[in-house]
């Protein structure tokens, strides 16, 4: 009987930990590049007005905030860094913005575009790309679109390129 209340105890307490682990997202041993915008490292060089306290379930508190108009790409963020080789990967992250609007993400390398992925769900979705090549050693960006002739906002999260094998 000791024995069994002891087997409960350490499950409590091992099932404790999973769920506590299990309260954010972790980025895969496949992942390049990840951001959801929780950090100061993860939001240097962007506009506090950009960071809203809105998140998908295991997004962390916050995400970035876009809101755009008929200038596109309404806002363009750096990922500050290059790849040594040829990589297979994939862009995924969370997104949905104002309800019937569009808004979208783009990766863009080197000035090609490479990824375009639209946001149009109101409620929070995961989105991914197909698997594109980027080339060695050149510069990664995200390009973010928000509405087009009307104002709208879209939400961003838990942004990241993964390597596709």
């Amino acid at each position: 009987m000791k024995l069994l209340s002891l087997l409960s105890g350490i499950l409590i307490l091992l099932l404790s930990a999973c769920a506590q682990k299990d309260a954010t997202f972790f980025p895969s041993s496949n992942t390049l590049y990840f951001n959801s915008f929780e950090t100061s490292d993860e939001t240097r060089g962007l506009d506090h007005y950009l960071i809203k306290e809105d998140a998908p379930k295991k997004g962390g508190k916050h995400s970035l905030s876009i809101c755009g108009g008929c200038i596109v790409p309404s806002f363009e963020l750096d990922a500050f860094m290059t790849l040594s080789e040829d990589t297979p990967v994939k862009l995924k992250l969370w997104g949905k913005t104002d309800a019937g609007m569009t808004g979208a993400i783009s990766l863009v390398v080197d000035g090609n575009l490479i990824v375009f992925i639209d946001i149009e769900s109101s409620k929070w979705k995961a989105y991914e790309s197909e698997t594109v090549i980027i080339p060695a050693n050149q510069p990664i960006q995200f390009f973010f679109y928000s509405g087009g002739f009307v104002p709208v906002t879209t939400y961003y999260d838990m942004i990241e390129v993964v390597k596709d094998f």
